[in-house]
């Protein structure tokens, strides 16, 4: 149990966070779903990793990512691809990643 433990720990400490934004004129799809690849130094294909909206989202920007149902979709080394399966209002959204 410790050797396991300690692996977790060791993993955690090596947790990054990335902020970002969703640009609303990056959206690629004339219909949903919609896509978006966003550059993130760094990171690699490999890694496990999770998208969020930002604390600092505005009350709008946090409207527009539920209505999005924004998803990540998938990861490359130095990409992700977020899809909006939902509405698109090609808004603006900020967002965290962490890897």
């Amino acid at each position: 149990m410790v050797k396991i433990d300690q692996a977790l720990h060791e993993k955690a400490n090596n947790s990054e966070e990335v902020y970002g934004v969703l640009r609303g004129s990056a959206w690629v799809g004339g219909t949903a779903p919609y896509t978006q690849v966003l550059a993130v130094d760094g990171l690699r294909r490999t890694q496990n990793g999770i998208i969020s909206i930002s604390k600092e989202a505005t009350k709008e920007q946090v409207s527009v990512a539920q209505d999005a149902e924004l998803v990540l979709d998938a990861q490359e080394d130095g990409s992700l691809t977020v899809t909006a399966r939902g509405k698109s209002r090609r808004s603006t959204c900020r967002f965290l990643f962490f890897f």
